[in-house]
């Protein structure tokens, strides 16, 4: 696994439009990317944006840096796995997760689903900590560092998504479990920036 990092040029109209719409990157990614799939977010550090990017192969982004990066920036490349060699049960690591945290209701009239936001960060936190043990980790410390709303329209149809980040400590619990979550994300919304956990060491 790869993680790759593109530092976006805000003064590209794209870019910009990127930061509100998640489907612009999406769309890149399925269009230059078919068959990789790519857990990815955008974090923000300071004045920077960073698109962050998860892979199983090493790719070239030159196509995602000249639509969105910046000119003669290339993407910066880290492999991961000496890093997933180090996870282990009762290990304990900085984490931070991008995530679409929403739970799913039935209207009775019509019977159809449908997945509706959390509106407090009680709830919010509480759909991180519910998921954590089948996830294969248990929560040690965490806040949310940001919440953005998100609205674009996808063939015609408005979606709405709620970006959520965590930031905490958490400790490994079941290492085959946390290594898939490492590698195929937590949550939904993931073609649109969200669900990609990363981590640093304590």
């Amino acid at each position: 696994m790869y993680l790759n990092k593109i530092e976006l040029n805000t003064k590209k109209t794209k870019a910009l439009l990127a930061l509100r719409n998640p489907n612009l990157i999406h769309g890149a990614l399925a269009s230059h990317y078919p068959e990789e799939p790519i857990l990815w977010r955008i974090d923000e550090i300071g004045s920077k944006r960073n698109l962050l990017l998860q892979t199983e192969h090493l790719l070239s982004f030159s196509p995602l840096v000249e639509q969105f990066g910046k000119e003669n920036h290339g993407a910066a490349t880290v492999n991961l796995q000496p890093i997933f060699n180090l996870v282990k049960e009762d290990t304990q690591w900085k984490f931070r997760l991008k995530a679409n945290p929403v739970y799913r209701t039935v209207n009775k009239k019509t019977g159809r689903k449908a997945y509706c936001h959390y509106m407090n960060d009680k709830d919010r936190l509480a759909w991180l900590e519910n998921r954590s043990e089948k996830n294969g980790f248990k929560i040690d410390s965490v806040h949310i560092s940001s919440i953005q709303n998100i609205r674009f329209k996808r063939n015609g149809s408005q979606v709405s998504l709620a970006a959520v980040t965590y930031d905490g400590i958490l400790t490994v619990t079941n290492q085959e479990l946390f290594l898939h979550t490492l590698e195929h994300g937590l949550g939904h919304g993931k073609a649109y920036g969200l669900g990609l956990l990363s981590l640093a060491p304590l």
